[in-house]
């Protein structure tokens, strides 16, 4: 979220000390989210100590871009991480190029579902629906299914007073008009 993310991460003390709060209290499942949790630098640290701690669950929300990187997707799973939720908004690259607003972005998420596929950690897809791809949804679970996601999630998007002004008339759309893509990608389900 542009209007609220400063370039800056949050300090890994105050995330260690979350994590370790949490397990203290007895959660059982640690969610690393963001903004984006697996640029941070400690982000493996934190899925390390997530398992070290006990905790039975260890689940990523990410744009899925440093899943790309073999390497990084390794180490993450090794560390702990039992999940991922990749947030993918269309089945296609251009779709979801447009709407992240990176070129090669898709593609490299697509090799991040590999890989984490390949080293058999469960993984699901969110997407947020926008004007640009509700009419994609029946598709979106075929392809996600066939990518072996265990699910998907449709957020709605909530515009802040930033985006509401800027992007208006380009994202946002009237939830009726997505009825017939919705049952369809239910009839698909």
């Amino acid at each position: 979220d542009t209007v609220f993310w400063n370039g800056t991460h949050m300090d890994s003390e105050r995330v260690r000390a979350n994590i370790q709060e949490g397990a203290r209290n007895g959660l059982k499942r640690l969610f690393l989210s963001g903004g984006e949790p697996t640029i941070h630098p400690d982000f493996i640290k934190f899925v390390r100590l997530g398992k070290d701690l006990g905790y039975e669950q260890i689940v990523t929300i990410t744009n899925g871009r440093m899943f790309f990187y073999e390497e990084f997707a390794t180490k993450s799973i090794r560390a702990g991480l039992s999940e991922v939720i990749f947030s993918l908004n269309s089945h296609d690259a251009k779709t979801h190029d447009a709407l992240v607003g990176v070129k090669g972005a898709y593609d490299q998420v697509v090799a991040g579902v590999a890989h984490v596929r390949r080293l058999g950690c469960p993984f699901r897809m969110n997407v947020v629906v926008t004007a640009k791809n509700y009419h994609q949804l029946p598709e979106m679970v075929a392809a996600f299914h066939a990518m072996g996601a265990l699910s998907a999630t449709f957020l709605q998007l909530v515009p802040n007073d930033r985006d509401w002004e800027r992007s208006r008339d380009i994202i946002y759309y009237e939830t009726e008009l997505a009825r017939p893509y919705v049952r369809g990608a239910l009839d698909r389900a």
